[in-house]
């Protein structure tokens, strides 16, 4: 264990100036900060996983007309092309968005909407929902067997992807659908 200093790595931010880490925790933690693996930051989901559900939204929304082209998606959704293309490859990766080749090409579902979960699409691009890193590793912390606030994090892992795992695509579509015919939500121009 040797103590670190905050001044080296400003992008650590832990109350007060120094605290102790062994050499594969510093690692774990320099690494999560620069590849940008946290999920949540001051418990907020990253714009990685807010973008990638409303691009699969899209896709879900045109699920039997054909692949989309990345440029509508970017467009109907408000997203940077070049960081949705980032996106759209671990989407593609973990098998629920397909990419088909050529001048009629483009995204689309590798699955039905009602099949693939909300929590599967943060995942895809996030990774983990935990809030601490010692939920999904025991190893980083040596106090996980006596340590209340670690059980908490755990509870709150499981509450937030209960919630995840409830909506499907088909329901994010129907959510969509009820959202836009409210009285509300519709624009009059004069």
């Amino acid at each position: 264990m040797r103590k670190f200093n905050l001044r080296h790595y400003p992008f650590l931010s832990i109350i007060g100036k120094t605290f102790i880490l062994d050499r594969k925790q510093q690692f774990y933690y320099i690494i999560t900060k620069l590849v940008g693996l946290v999920v949540f930051d001051k418990m907020k989901l990253t714009t990685k996983g807010r973008y990638a559900a409303r691009a699969m939204l899209e896709l879900a929304l045109h699920y039997r007309n054909g692949p989309l082209q990345l440029r509508e998606i970017a467009q109907k959704q408000a997203i940077s092309e070049r960081y949705l293309e980032r996106m759209m490859a671990g989407l593609v990766t973990a098998g629920l968005v397909r990419s088909t080749r050529g001048q009629h090409g483009g995204f689309s579902l590798a699955k039905d909407p009602g099949e693939i979960l909300l929590s599967h699409i943060i995942q895809a691009v996030e990774g983990s929902l935990s809030l601490v890193d010692c939920v999904d590793d025991e190893q980083l912390c040596n106090r996980t067997d006596i340590c209340i606030t670690r059980d908490i994090w755990v509870k709150v892992k499981k509450a937030v992807l209960d919630v995840l795992d409830a909506i499907t695509l088909e329901q994010m579509i129907e959510m969509q659908k009820n959202k836009l015919n409210r009285p509300e939500s519709k624009m009059y121009h004069i």
